[in-house]
């Protein structure tokens, strides 16, 4: 298990929470401009595991959940068309190799 907060600069906040002008204009004025600044974007945290499913294979499933806040969760793209909380769930599997040595 852990925790997060994740920071994000102007370039990465104008590219996915702000509205430029034209942005707002190609959407018939849907979405109002905005502009959203750098700064923390959201807090949350994970827990994964590892679970041994054979000789050399496992299985690695984990859940996160972030919570966006600040000007990031009043932004148009999350206010109307998201959710300021994300939630991801997924599993990896994983198969271990040996080179060279005894050749198992």
């Amino acid at each position: 298990a852990g925790g997060q907060a994740t920071w994000v600069d102007d370039n990465f906040a104008d590219t996915y929470f702000s509205i430029s002008p034209e942005q707002s204009l190609n959407t018939g004025g849907r979405l109002p401009v905005y502009d959203v600044d750098s700064g923390f974007r959201d807090v949350g945290g994970s827990v994964n595991a590892y679970i041994n499913i054979g000789d050399r294979w496992s299985l690695n499933p984990y859940a996160t959940y972030q919570y966006v806040f600040r000007d990031y969760a009043r932004s148009p793209i999350i206010a109307d068309y998201g959710d300021r909380n994300q939630f991801t769930f997924g599993f990896h599997i994983m198969r271990e190799f040996t080179f060279g040595g005894t050749g198992q």
